[in-house]
């Protein structure tokens, strides 16, 4: 067991966190406290072992919001001040390994970890009233039996399930504004609620010769996330700069509408054969191949060969080379933006050069597309994205070639002192 301590007396001052005189303010409090433990050793002797590993850390992370604002006469003014993010982390990971019979073992494993972070995002050009607090909870599962069939084949089987909670709530409700290289301000606007499981089974096959080394494999993984967003919902005006957010000039207006729940689930195949066979004594050969599918993409030309050699030149110089093909998923974050926003769902609006009216975010009376003579504009059509009808996973084409060579045992690595 070990518990480490620290606070604000060995930070060094921040030159950019200043007083109204110009001058360097005093250090703003922080503190560490984390604990942390280990504990592992048999429950029954040569049969069941177990390790537990139990984790409590605490820090206060300290940001510096440097800001510059309108003045009361119009002339600009520069801001600072301290901002501190406490952050709690609680992890709890258990691992034990049975020995079923002589053949036979099976792994098992559960992680579970709860996280709070507050007063999150203000720093830098970013007010305090933007801050939001986030709370996640993780928790997983995994378990793993190996079977030595005969002495050159043996067979593994794993399964694992996982589920990820996480909740966003900011501390101020309204609409934000972005005043570019100057100061962000208003409401967080990041209010999300996910919760996704994934659960995994996967199944290899080995074996090994003299001469021939040969594994084969598949795996299903199958993603299931529920999650809502009503991030920008109430809008956003953002100015290009300081002087147009006096003048009242903003570039643009962005807000987000519509039904903020999503359920997409996803699933993933994939299936794989690599073998390695010593064609002499000094020339090795590997070559594989690997397939992968997916839903939510009706991309099935996904066959990756892969080969590969090494020769001995001498007993200190080796050729390698390789060559194949790597294929990307479609990743579920990208479904999620295409199902979230194509129009029906959610909407997205942007406005150029919409009307503002100084301090109706507060009251919450803005209305972009009110003109100069009282006129309310027609709505501008909304971002929509779709999915390109020939969309196919990327996929990259590697090589490599090297030549290696082992330096004498003569000489040391590191000089010796005379």
């Amino acid at each position: 067991m070990n518990f480490e301590f620290r606070d604000e007396s060995l930070n060094a001052r921040d030159p950019f966190l200043t007083t109204k005189d110009g001058s360097i303010a005093k250090r703003p409090p922080s503190q560490t406290r984390n604990f942390q433990s280990n504990f592992s050793g048999p429950i029954i002797r040569n049969k069941l072992s177990l390790n537990l590993n139990v984790r409590r850390f605490f820090n206060e992370n300290t940001n510096t919001i440097r800001a510059t604002l309108p003045g009361t006469d119009g002339v600009s003014q520069f801001y600072s001040a301290p901002s501190i993010s406490p952050n709690q982390n609680r992890n709890v990971n258990a691992r034990s390994q049975f020995a079923i019979n002589k053949n036979n073992t099976l792994f098992v494993n559960y992680q579970n970890q709860h996280q709070q972070r507050l007063n999150q995002g203000p720093g830098q050009f970013t007010l305090q009233d933007r801050a939001a607090d986030s709370l996640s909870r993780n928790s997983e599962f995994q378990m793993r039996e190996t079977a030595i069939l005969t002495k050159s084949i043996v067979h593994e089987t794993r399964f694992e399930y996982r589920k990820d909670y996480s909740q966003t709530n900011p501390r101020v409700i309204g609409q934000a504004l972005n005043v570019l290289d100057s100061f962000n301000s208003g409401g967080g606007q990041n209010n999300s609620l996910s919760n996704n499981r994934t659960a995994e089974f996967a199944n290899l096959l080995m074996y090994s010769g003299k001469k021939w080394t040969v594994k084969t494999g598949f795996q299903a993984l199958n993603r299931m996330n529920h999650s809502t967003q009503q991030n920008n919902f109430l809008g956003t005006y953002t100015f290009s700069s300081l002087a147009d957010y006096i003048a009242n000039r903003p570039l643009q207006f962005t807000r987000t509408s519509g039904n903020p729940l999503l359920d997409d689930n996803q699933l993933e195949l994939a299936s794989f054969i690599q073998s390695d066979w010593k064609v002499a004594k000094k020339f090795n050969l590997s070559w594989g191949a690997r397939y992968e599918a997916q839903t939510n993409i009706s991309d099935y030309n996904n066959f990756d060969p892969r080969i590969g050699f090494a020769y001995e030149l001498t007993k200190t110089l080796a050729l390698r080379g390789g060559a194949g093909i790597f294929h990307q998923r479609l990743d579920l974050f990208i479904v999620e933006n295409l199902f979230r926003l194509d129009g029906t769902r959610q909407q997205q609006v942007i406005v150029a050069y919409p009307s503002y009216q100084p301090g109706c975010e507060t009251t919450a009376s803005c209305n972009p597309l009110l003109n100069g003579f009282g006129t309310v504009l027609p709505t501008p059509p909304p971002t929509v994205r779709t999915r390109a009808s020939n969309l196919v996973t990327p996929y990259t084409e590697n090589a490599s070639l090297s030549l290696e060579k082992a330096l004498p045992t003569r000489y040391p690595l590191v000089s010796q002192p005379q």
